[in-house]
């Protein structure tokens, strides 16, 4: 994922203040991801029991 290497690249140059905002973005990115995944699974459960 091109975000997991930007995160990478950027912790080597970061303070560790920086890098706590960046991580604190990460995982509300991901956690907002969960909410559409669960949304989506909630509004078609057909669509995901047949894969």
């Amino acid at each position: 994922m091109i975000l997991i290497d930007l995160l990478k690249s950027y912790r080597n140059m970061a303070s560790p203040y920086q890098r706590v905002i960046l991580v604190r973005v990460f995982v509300m990115f991901k956690y907002n991801m969960l909410i559409k995944e669960s949304l989506d699974f909630t509004r078609r459960p057909a669509m995901k029991s047949q894969v």
